[in-house]
């Protein structure tokens, strides 16, 4: 359709204009100029397969490549794979006509998984030889194998599959699977470490013929029923990391987090982030963007004042438990007050005395910088300050009612600094 309003133009342009070339580039356009849009999507499996597609064309390497194909084997994103770096594309390809105004709100599949990467090692006979001078031994109490791990390696948020004998003597030795992971300085068999065995597979049914999952028997179909009885107590948000075999072309050592949510065990949880079109490309911004326009808003502020001795002389007399004067919030006006006589009739430790009318309001939207922090905290205590290797803002917009009865909204901007934790950046900016 749009290559047949194309040649219209161009076919009438050619009979009626004086200057042919500059009204048909000026039609062309004015055909296909850019528009912006903000809306929501979530990526569906064929959205991964897409994906995929794109990363590999650009993959610099096999690792880009191996990142590319795990996007569509486990349709989600981890910590290796990343959203922010792998979704741009896709929009880019999708949303041609979008310019820097669009926004997008992408939903889509993050792994459990919070581990980089997984090596599997096993010893062999040679191995024990060079480490210990004789092939009949085996690792003990006396030598772990973390003891063995501490010479080779200590990358952080690593894991390692150790295949190894091990008993109190090469007697009574057997062979045996370890997972360890490095963290603060050592190496660490962990209690949510479950790696499944002969027995685990045969109780599932299919598996149990190979010892094994597959894609004709996929582990995501099992393993949150076997999760399930095998731990029946288990608690909202408890996590196991499940190491199990795999066979595509040969058998490999996989593993995969999944999380209880109180009614069934998942290996991936729903996350939403943003993209902006910024004139040039699509990119990841994980700020979060918000109007405070509800009464329990306020009321954080007014909660945190009426329960700070030094501050609760401020709390309105008439209605204690809706509005306070030290920040001027109201949660039944879902405002914050700045009308200067009343903020001075109520001021007990006379903060506002001696200043111009200029000067107090300047120290009242001070304050309020302030009580945004104590809003941004009550309202976002699991709030983490990094989102997909990006740092998290708040661009917080409040209401105020001032002098003459004039309403204003004012936007001030915050960044997270740890997990519920807030620093104030910039503003108080006038919302026009």
């Amino acid at each position: 359709m749009k290559k047949y309003i194309i040649f219209s133009f161009m076919a009438g342009l050619l009979f009626t204009a004086c200057n042919p070339n500059k009204d048909i580039y000026d039609a062309i356009d004015a055909a296909e100029k850019p528009y912006n849009e903000s809306f929501d999507i979530e990526l569906t499996d064929a959205d991964y397969t897409s994906i995929k597609k794109l990363a590999l064309e650009t993959a610099q390497n096999a690792q880009d490549s191996a990142i590319a194909n795990d996007v569509d084997t486990y349709k989600s994103f981890s910590v290796t794979r990343s959203a922010a770096d792998l979704i741009p594309a896709f929009l880019a390809k999708n949303y041609i006509a979008l310019d820097s105004a669009s926004s997008i709100n992408v939903k889509y599949k993050y792994s459990n998984n919070e581990y980089d990467s997984l090596s599997i090692i096993t010893f062999v006979d040679d191995d024990y030889t060079a480490l210990f001078g004789t092939v009949d031994t085996c690792f003990s109490p006396s030598f772990e194998p973390s003891d063995y791990l501490g010479t080779i390696d200590s990358t952080e948020n690593y894991l390692v599959y150790f295949n190894c004998r091990y008993g109190n003597s090469f007697a009574e030795a057997v062979d045996t699977s370890i997972v360890y992971t490095f963290e603060s300085g050592v190496w660490t068999n962990k209690d949510n470490f479950y790696i499944l065995t002969d027995e685990d597979y045969e109780s599932m049914g299919a598996p149990g013929q190979y010892h094994n999952f597959s894609a004709s028997n996929p582990p995501e179909h099992f393993l949150p029923v076997f999760l399930h009885n095998k731990f029946p107590y288990a608690f909202s948000k408890d996590l196991v990391n499940v190491f199990y075999k795999y066979y595509s072309g040969g058998v490999k050592t996989m593993t995969d987090a999944y999380m209880f949510d109180g009614s069934v065990w998942s290996n991936t949880v729903d996350k939403i982030s943003p993209f902006i079109n910024n004139g040039t490309e699509w990119v990841f911004d994980p700020t979060v963007h918000y109007t405070m326009n509800a009464s329990e808003d306020y009321q954080i502020i007014i909660d945190y004042v009426a329960n700070n001795p030094d501050l609760s002389g401020y709390l309105d007399p008439t209605y204690p438990e809706t509005a306070e004067y030290y920040y001027g919030a109201s949660s039944y006006y879902k405002n914050f007050y700045l009308k200067l006589y009343k903020r001075r009739l109520y001021d007990p430790l006379g903060l506002l005395e001696g200043l111009s009318d200029e000067e107090a309001t300047q120290a009242l939207l001070e304050r309020i910088n302030e009580a945004i922090g104590i809003f941004l905290e009550g309202k976002y205590p699991d709030a983490e300050p990094i989102m997909n290797g990006v740092q998290v803002y708040y661009s917080i917009t409040y209401n105020t009612y001032g002098e003459n009865s004039v309403r204003n909204q004012y936007t001030v901007v915050y960044k997270c600094i740890g997990t519920g934790q807030f620093e104030y950046v910039s503003g108080p900016e006038l919302v026009e």
